[in-house]
């Protein structure tokens, strides 16, 4: 069904990949173009507003679509996923591989959870875990990139940069132990109401 909320997350993905292009010609340059940065910065934004648009115009007008439950968080990731592997193109990014290695898997993780689980008729929405493990990830983009762009010279910024990237990672990773915790519970009281 093709409604607003829907549409949005369409053009979440397409919005990424022009994003992605951007970042990798931005990329290619040494040093990285800073009008190119900024538009990036700009495109990252916009895109991101999409995500939260989206939501609150599905919940509040009842606009809950199976292409939306599946395409939205599946957007999400693209984004965020393909902004952190471009970013690692960048060395003044900060962005390690072992930190791309952990923001994936928490997200392969929790997919798979939420389809074992909802493959058998429970519900496993999204936690509070998750909603601020978007935001921060969100921000760490946009800063990075803008850091990239005006402060890569700044050493207060490339430490700033640098422990936040750190930060958002580990966030990640408790995020996931959270989601797990969560489904082992739920799993432990479907074995408990089937021996009852």
């Amino acid at each position: 069904m093709l409604n607003v909320p829907n549409m949005l997350t369409t053009c979440r993905l397409l919005l990424s990949a022009v994003l992605f292009v951007l970042l990798g010609m931005a990329w290619a340059k040494d040093p990285p173009p800073t009008t190119l940065l900024d538009i990036s910065l700009a495109l990252f934004m916009l895109t991101a507003l999409t995500d939260m648009l989206d939501g609150v115009i599905a919940r509040k007008y009842g606009l809950v679509t199976t292409f939306g439950r599946i395409a939205d968080p599946f957007a999400d990731k693209v984004l965020t996923a393909g902004c952190f592997v471009f970013l690692l193109g960048f060395p003044q990014s900060f962005v390690k591989p072992w930190m791309v290695v952990v923001i994936l898997s928490r997200e392969f993780l929790v997919s798979g959870l939420r389809g074992f689980i909802e493959g058998q008729g429970r519900q496993f929405p999204a936690m509070i875990w998750g909603k601020l493990k978007v935001t921060s990830q969100y921000s760490l983009i946009g800063w990075t990139i803008f850091h990239l762009a005006h402060l890569t010279d700044v050493s207060a910024s490339r430490c700033f940069t640098q422990f936040a990237a750190i930060g958002v990672t580990i966030y990640t990773m408790l995020s996931a132990i959270a989601y797990l915790v969560a489904a082992v519970k739920m799993l432990r009281a479907d074995k408990c109401d089937g021996e009852a």
